[in-house]
């Protein structure tokens, strides 16, 4: 929390904590990072850049049909050795759901992140935690492919909350038949 160094002197801690405080581009860009890093769930995001100046999180979205691609296993290898090929198939696609930067770094073309402000220390722990929230929450989403239109767009993976859900969901695909 952001305080001037005459307020922190002057008045007592209960009053300093009712004053309106703040946090720097950087002290929010340590909090989101730290968050997402341990929150985010592997299935579903991963962290392509993390670094001090830039960071950055992809979606990862499960394919309709897996696709098929080809790979010379043999490239790695120090002398040269004839190709060999082997198919392999991919079973999701990446794509850039958030990036952020600091006001201090401003790194290439990325989104400075603004600073955290509250009217009290209450009002700015709330103000974190919601935004937090809502990002892991976004960037946890499962998507798919969409099936109607080929990929084009996404569909959200249908994940029941409970077991009652499950049996709902079964029962109703029985009654069909």
């Amino acid at each position: 929390m952001t305080n001037q160094l005459i307020d922190k002197i002057v008045f007592p801690r209960i009053i300093c904590e009712s004053k309106p405080v703040r946090f720097t581009s950087k002290q929010t860009y340590d909090i989101i990072q730290e968050y997402v890093r341990c929150h985010i769930d592997g299935k579903f995001a991963e962290i392509t850049s993390d670094y001090n100046f830039c960071f950055t999180v992809q979606k990862r979205i499960i394919l309709d049909k897996e696709k098929a691609y080809t790979v010379n296993v043999n490239a790695w290898l120090p002398r040269k050795r004839k190709a060999k090929y082997e198919t392999r198939y991919r079973k999701h696609r990446l794509v850039q759901i958030f990036e952020m930067t600091s006001e201090n770094d401003k790194y290439k073309e990325y989104p400075v992140i603004q600073g955290f402000q509250g009217k009290n220390v209450t009002d700015l722990q709330n103000k974190i935690d919601n935004y937090l929230k809502n990002l892991i929450e976004f960037i946890n989403e499962p998507l798919v492919d969409c099936p109607e239109c080929g990929g084009t767009g996404v569909t959200q993976k249908w994940q029941p909350k409970n077991i009652s859900e499950k049996l709902s969901k079964s029962s109703k695909g029985l009654d069909k038949k």
